[in-house]
């Protein structure tokens, strides 16, 4: 009967002078003398240790296994990571910007044959011309399809005749201010705006109306003179008299007329009077056009040297 023995490696039986293990394939070492002697004279086996086994006097080391390096593996796993993050952030800027993430983005491109932007010889787009007019002037209003100057022919015929200085500060809503009109006129007018290339845009005609101011109330004196009566027993009365006339457009109160009359007093110089008066009340209402007489009663010793106004004040 053929004799056993175990592998040093894995324990495995194994015939006496096989090469290597059936099993896990540790190669195995019978010294010559040994296995010569152990045939003839059937001693038992070789003992062995668990790491490596002695056959008198020789020794064999058990295999090495093959170490990996920490730093590779370190290297890979953040090589990995990198490659994974930055995949993630491309497809989230690919669907944010409706693109694949690896479509680099298209930029518009001139048109062929041309390496400068075409000219710009557009004018302007006027539109929204107004006018809002005050009894002497008017405030033109209007708007442009893009930034332009400003400026206003305006006159009471097409031909115009007048126009407002050029403001070159460019808008798109203008405005232009007409002073100096005569009240209750039609004007004709027209606007004009001029962009950065120089394209001038002109309106059609149009036309705006000053206002008609309210009728005024407007008296004034015509004569006046200083009038000294005597009154015995009573003594001497010093008035002015005169005639006031309504040279307004409306009819006013007679009660709302005021005469006022500044004089000085013989040895009371260099300290004025002022007194009052009015016109005669009868009628009541005072005409345009009317003439109506008036009196004031001045202290005894006014002098003729004297200051009268007169003014319409409605109660």
């Amino acid at each position: 009967m053929q004799q056993m023995y175990q592998c040093p490696t894995c324990g495995s039986p194994v015939a006496f002078g096989a090469r290597f293990c059936t099993k896990c394939g540790t190669g195995l070492n019978w010294p010559t003398q040994q296995t010569q002697q152990t045939q003839q004279t059937q001693q038992p086996p070789p003992s062995y240790q668990q790491t490596q086994y002695t056959y008198q006097g020789y020794e064999q080391q058990a295999p090495e296994r093959k170490k990996i390096n920490p730093l590779l593996i370190a290297s890979l796993a953040l090589l990995a990571i990198v490659i994974l993050v930055g995949g993630t952030v491309l497809a989230i800027q690919g669907f944010r910007q409706g693109t694949s993430p690896t479509t680099p983005p298209t930029t518009p491109t001139q048109p062929s044959g041309s390496g400068t932007p075409a000219a710009d010889n557009a004018p302007p787009t006027i539109s929204n011309v107004t006018a809002s007019a005050t009894e002497t002037g008017a405030a033109i209003t209007w708007a442009t399809n893009e930034p332009a100057s400003s400026q206003v022919n305006y006159g009471i015929t097409t031909t115009y005749g007048s126009v407002t200085p050029l403001n070159n500060n460019l808008v798109t809503l203008h405005t232009v201010n007409l002073s100096g009109l005569t009240s209750g006129t039609t004007y004709h007018y027209k606007v004009k705006s001029k962009d950065k290339a120089g394209n001038e845009a002109v309106s059609e005609d149009k036309t705006f109306s000053t206002s008609v101011p309210p009728p005024k109330a407007e008296v004034q004196i015509i004569e006046h003179r200083l009038v000294v009566e005597h009154e015995p027993p009573a003594g001497d009365f010093t008035f002015v008299r005169g005639k006031v006339k309504n040279t307004g457009e409306v009819t006013v109160a007679s009660m709302d007329v005021n005469i006022w009359v500044q004089y000085e007093v013989e040895g009371l110089e260099g300290q004025p009077f002022n007194m009052p008066g009015s016109i005669d009340l009868e009628p009541a209402a005072f005409q345009p056009g009317e003439v109506r007489d008036f009196d004031v009663l001045l202290q005894d010793g006014a002098k003729e040297d004297y200051d009268i106004s007169v003014s319409v004040v409605p109660r």
